[in-house]
């Protein structure tokens, strides 16, 4: 395999956000997923979007009122029964048909370009199997990281049929040679890092006011 390619994570069952898909919810006029996608398009990679099963997926094709042509949608439903971030990520790596996979989350609708073309870059240029954001406190981004993906899905399968262990953290360990990037670093291209800014809840939208000025949000 060459190349990479771009994974969005969407099967959360937005529990803490309320009803309906939080990945649908408008921020000034526009999806969230959307948001993430028209960040992304632009560098070239192929997309798709990670969905638990084949409900999520048809929700998505009937409520999205943005539907774009060259980015796919995909769902595996071997470990429905599984409810945690690393099932997706698993969906994500066996879907995928490249060397190196960068998987980004639903719920963080301001990716920077940069960010994820280095992040891509660094993992395609390097002896490396996986590229890691870390905070100075030691806390890691895995599911907005890059990873090689044979070896990334060998250790996630690995991990959770042996030790029944649903870290991704864990898996991350398993691997050989991992390049951890600081949060620090990456300022240099995202000052305000809003390419981490997660939103689990309505309230969490609240936040997004003072980083990216205001908005007009509103449910599908």
């Amino acid at each position: 395999m060459t190349g990479a390619s771009i994974a969005i994570l969407a099967g959360g069952r937005s529990s803490r956000f309320g009803h309906g898909n939080k990945c649908l919810h408008k921020i000034r006029g526009k999806s969230m997923i959307s948001w993430i996608i028209e960040a992304c398009r632009s560098l070239g990679y192929p997309i798709f979007i990670v969905f638990k099963d084949s409900r999520q997926a048809e929700e998505y094709k009937i409520f999205s009122k943005e539907i774009y042509e060259d980015v796919k949608i995909v769902f595996d439903e071997e470990f429905s029964d599984i409810h945690a971030p690393i099932i997706g990520l698993i969906s994500a790596l066996k879907y995928s048909k490249t060397k190196v996979t960068l998987v980004l989350p639903c719920d963080s609708p301001f990716p920077n370009r940069d960010v994820v073309s280095f992040l891509v870059r660094l993992c395609l240029l390097n002896d490396t199997d996986a590229v890691v954001p870390r905070w100075p406190n030691g806390y890691l981004e895995p599911l907005h990281a890059a990873y090689k993906t044979d070896a990334m899905y060998k250790a996630c399968i690995d991990l959770i049929t042996t030790e029944h262990n649903f870290k991704i953290s864990c898996a991350i360990k398993r691997l050989t040679r991992v390049l951890y990037v600081s949060t620090n670093v990456l300022k240099n291209m995202d000052t305000k890092l809003t390419t981490f800014l997660n939103v689990n809840s309505k309230r969490d939208l609240e936040l997004l006011k003072g980083v990216v000025g205001g908005y007009v949000a509103r449910s599908r």
